[in-house]
């Protein structure tokens, strides 16, 4: 960047806003009477440096029928950030941008949606700036069963759209997924997980049978990977979790699911699109602990309708292996073996007096119960190999 990302935000100015506005708006418009940009709280390539971050600007337009308030979304990204310049890597910096100019996501299937593009400018140092419809979300932080339920589908409904190979975009920007990568993230911390479930702090994360059945789980690794590569590849958005899918109506009024943060769309196999929505979903929302399981079999059973209702006619095993042997090996192994040997670190170097890290999310019994659930879904996972094999 050549100045500093505040300095450009205030240059945006009446010339760059009022041909955005009129998008929003969908009429003519004769001013921008006031406006105004603020941050929003980030998403997972904001948190990581892969995005310079994201901005509401907002104000009133003079129209012919009067002022009327408009707000749209900046996300801005760059190649001097952290996200790779590999078009096929997991965290490759223009691929939100291409996606949009794709026209991929004009016509997701079902009730799916993206916000719409209002946008794309290239500016110094081929930092991108993707302007966006600023959707409102309808839905309150924490779901109940059945609307877990309804996005399962609608997420089945998008992997049969392109479950048939020809069917998947024929383009070099698509990412494959981070589990290889997470993977070998995961190697050099499988050793550190027998000590720090002994140590005074760390134990509570690694109670009783969980070091050993991780350590289990990756000595089965490559078993499990081998009949991975036999489960039949579709389109993922690999990150469709609570925070990055909202609702809203449409003019009908009409219930819309709406996806966004699209910086991780790739190829993935199916059953893989499920994992963010149950590991990440459970990680930011509060469940009785006895509903895990139940909630699991239910979002499974209504992908798998989503996918019979594109025509799809495939070995729904096939699936339950995609959807448990992933969670388990990126949620279940890589996880703990990435996270926790590097908060260990950090703890080290605390000062003798200094408080230690709080768990974040629903609290330590609910990751506890999530944890060991997706080991027993590595477990299921194995016993699919010898039918699957």
């Amino acid at each position: 960047m050549t100045q500093p990302f505040e300095h450009q935000l205030r240059a945006v100015d009446r010339a760059v806003l009022m041909p955005l506005v009129q998008r929003v708006l969908r009429c003519d418009i004769d001013d921008l009477l006031t406006w105004d940009h603020g941050p929003l709280a980030g998403g997972f390539s904001q948190e990581h440096g892969e995005s310079y971050g994201i901005y509401r600007f907002h104000g009133h337009a003079q129209t012919a029928d009067g002022p009327r308030p408009w707000s749209l979304i900046l996300k801005a990204t760059g190649k001097s950030l952290t996200g790779s310049p590999d078009p096929a890597a997991f965290t490759y910096w223009q691929r939100e941008a291409l996606v949009y100019r794709s026209g991929l996501l004009d016509a997701l299937p079902g009730a799916l949606t993206a916000p719409r593009c209002l946008g794309i400018t290239t500016h110094a140092d081929e930092d991108v700036w993707l302007w966006l419809e600023d959707v409102v979300d309808l839905e309150d932080e924490a779901w109940p069963v059945a609307r877990f339920e309804q996005v399962a589908r609608q997420l089945g409904h998008l992997s049969g759209t392109y479950a048939a190979p020809r069917t998947l975009p024929a383009v070099p920007w698509l990412s494959t997924g981070d589990l290889d990568t997470r993977l070998a993230l995961a190697q050099p911390g499988i050793p550190q997980l027998a000590d720090l479930s002994r140590h005074p702090f760390f134990a509570q994360f690694l109670p009783d049978e969980v070091a050993p059945h991780i350590l289990a789980l990756w000595q089965a690794r490559e078993r499990l990977l081998a009949v991975r590569r036999r489960v039949p590849v579709t389109l993922c958005h690999h990150d469709a979790f609570r925070r990055n899918i909202l609702t809203r109506r449409d003019a009908g009024g009409r219930d819309e699911t709406v996806l966004i943060d699209w910086t991780r769309t790739g190829t993935g196999v199916l059953g893989e699109e499920l994992v963010p929505l149950f590991v990440a979903g459970l990680r930011f929302i509060p469940v009785e602990l006895t509903q895990i399981a139940a909630l699991d079999a239910a979002i499974f059973a209504n992908y798998v309708d989503g996918l019979r209702a594109t025509g799809w006619h495939g070995d729904p095993a096939l699936v339950r292996f995609g959807f448990t042997a992933t969670a388990a090996l990126k949620g279940g192994v890589a996880d703990p073996a990435i996270k926790l040997p590097s908060v260990a670190r950090r703890v080290a170097d605390l000062p003798a007096n200094a408080e230690p890290p709080r768990i974040l999310g629903p609290g330590l019994e609910q990751h506890i119960a999530l944890h060991r659930h997706l080991l027993r879904m590595g477990d299921e996972a194995l016993a699919l190999t010898s039918r699957l094999a």
